[in-house]
């Protein structure tokens, strides 16, 4: 695995880390083997090429487990990788899409604001930034279901 990584093509290791990924993500690997890929994940978050970083975050971007290093470090990179995990990941909790609205560039924000559903107050601080302009329907049952 490390050789792949360490390719010196951009292309081989974003080839490596996708198939790498699907592996992790269809869960079938041993304890082991799982230490090793999400070892591997916390290089790639350092890799300079951003198409390698964009190709983590996208084959990531659905999973329901993932250490909490790894979904940050993708989720505060540039929009560009960003943007997966911004816009699909169950793992984001509601403090940290505020905290990515608030920290982070409007690029960010504008991807946060394309996730399928979004907390009211998220909602309400993508408008009062003026990256959301109208309320969606499942924000105002969300917040009307909230009173």
């Amino acid at each position: 695995m490390s050789e792949l990584l360490d390719a010196p093509s951009w292309a081989v290791r974003a080839k490596a880390i996708e198939r790498i990924a699907m592996r992790y993500t269809g869960k079938r690997l041993s304890e082991d083997e799982r230490q090793a890929v999400e070892d591997a994940f916390r290089v790639v978050l350092y890799d300079g090429e951003v198409l390698v970083r964009r190709v983590l975050s996208e084959s990531l971007k659905d999973c329901t487990e993932l250490p909490r290093d790894i979904l940050m470090g993708l989720a505060l990179d540039i929009a560009d990788v960003a943007r997966p995990i911004l816009e699909h990941s169950p793992l984001l909790q509601e403090e940290d899409l505020l905290t990515i609205v608030r920290d982070r560039s409007p690029d960010h924000s504008s991807a946060l604001a394309q996730r399928e559903r979004l907390p009211p107050r998220v909602a309400d601080e993508l408008r009062l930034r003026g990256v959301m302009t109208q309320p969606r329907s499942f924000d105002l049952q969300e917040a009307r279901s909230e009173r």
